[in-house]
């Protein structure tokens, strides 16, 4: 009889975790975020896998460990947020998400648009319509102040409300989440984009668009949005 191996703390960051199953509307393919420990940047990674209906492997669709944001814009199109080259990673004090859309039955994935915001998840309420949880970090310094004060900001934190720290996340304290409406609209070629928000509910600019709740919860797969 083998003896049997003890398990250790290291052993921990071996484990992978799967989140997030969302079928596409035929039912022919299901997209999944697969969440590891980065244990060299003390963070998680979550990276976008996807299973065809007629293969018996998932393959991965993401590596940058940001794959968490997706939605399927139809039965054969995924829309998510990854940063594929240089000009997609934002710089030391900039916010930038980057989407792509990819047609999993072949081809390249393909720019979408570009949001000057740490986006933390998408919903699409109509074509060319989503409605954006967007991070807010209420101790940071305003985007007008000069360079080298937020660069020396990233070195501190000021804490004002009670500590919180969020496993792989950091501290936590002071951090919220906004929901935003964005539309693409005839801009979206040129990744351009109209920014609205934050929304509350009963938002008159969004019954404009037929949702007539929206309701924010504090885990995105429970913001509804009712037609």
């Amino acid at each position: 009889m083998d003896e049997k191996k003890r398990t250790e703390i290291a052993d921990l960051n071996l484990l992978r975790s799967v989140s997030e199953l969302s079928c596409s509307p035929d039912g022919r393919y299901l997209a999944f975020v697969v969440k590891e420990t980065d244990q060299k940047e003390n963070t998680y990674k979550n990276n976008l896998w996807l299973k065809k209906e007629e293969e018996e492997l998932a393959c991965p669709l993401t590596f940058s460990g940001m794959g968490g944001i997706f939605l399927w814009q139809d039965g054969k199109t995924l829309l998510f947020a990854a940063e594929r080259t240089k000009e997609d990673e934002p710089k030391k004090t900039e916010e930038k998400t980057c989407f792509y859309r990819l047609n999993v039955t072949g081809g390249e994935a393909c720019r979408a648009f570009e949001i000057k915001k740490t986006v933390e998840f998408i919903r699409q309420v109509k074509p060319g319509l989503y409605c954006l949880g967007v991070r807010e970090d209420k101790n940071a310094l305003p985007e007008s102040s000069k360079e080298e004060e937020r660069e020396e900001e990233l070195d501190y934190h000021v804490i004002e409300e009670v500590p919180a720290w969020g496993n792989g996340r950091g501290f936590i304290a002071g951090i919220r989440r906004g929901l935003f409406l964005f539309s693409a609209g005839s801009a979206e070629a040129a990744g351009r984009l109209s920014l609205r928000g934050p929304l509350r509910e009963g938002d008159a600019d969004l019954q404009d668009h037929h949702a007539a709740a929206v309701g924010v919860f504090r885990y995105p797969q429970q913001l509804l949005l009712a037609e």
